[in-house]
Order: C-alpha cells, then structure tokens, then sequence
C-alpha cells in the first residue's frame, strides 16, 4: 500500500470528515497529492465525499470533506492498530 494513501486513511480513522487541505497538512503533502489518493479511496468505496458548510466569513463554495465509509471504520481501526505494533523480535 503507498504510505501516503496509508497516512490518509489512518487520519480518517479517528477524525470528523476533512478536507484535502486539512489531509495534506496532516501528512505533510500539496493537495492535490492528496486528492489524487483520495479518489482512488473514492472509487472503492472506502471514503465518501461530503459537501462542505459555509462558514459565511469564507467566499466561495466550500470545501469538500472526505470521511471514511462508517462500515469499514470499525475494521480498518483495527488494521491499524495491528500495523503499528512492532513485530516480536528472536526465536519465535
């Protein structure tokens, strides 16, 4: 799996829905590196696109934001969680 697409859905795991702006500041990425990784969830269903709210100081449409599909959350926290520990180390 390509890290950044990784650092994407690991942000999403824990987060309310964010933009590609606020994802890539997250992983220290350009938008649109991030948006490219975004679609690709899109297309598979694990991430769904959110019409973003006016905040009415900010002109402009508002910015989409991106949550995970809510039936993959549960499984894909635990892939996690099993990712980030370190393997045991000797004869085992």
């Amino acid at each position: 799996m390509d890290p950044l697409r990784l650092t994407v859905v690991a942000a999403l795991v824990d987060s309310p829905p964010l933009s590609t702006t606020e994802l890539g500041l997250l992983a220290h990425v350009s938008e649109r590196a991030v948006r490219r990784h975004v679609e690709a969830l899109k297309a598979i269903g694990l991430v769904h696109e959110h019409q973003g709210e006016a905040d009415g100081l900010t002109h402009g449409r508002p910015a989409s934001r991106y949550a995970l599909d809510p039936s993959a959350t549960d499984a894909l926290r635990r892939l996690l969680e099993v990712l980030r520990e370190p393997l045991p180390v000797g004869g085992g």
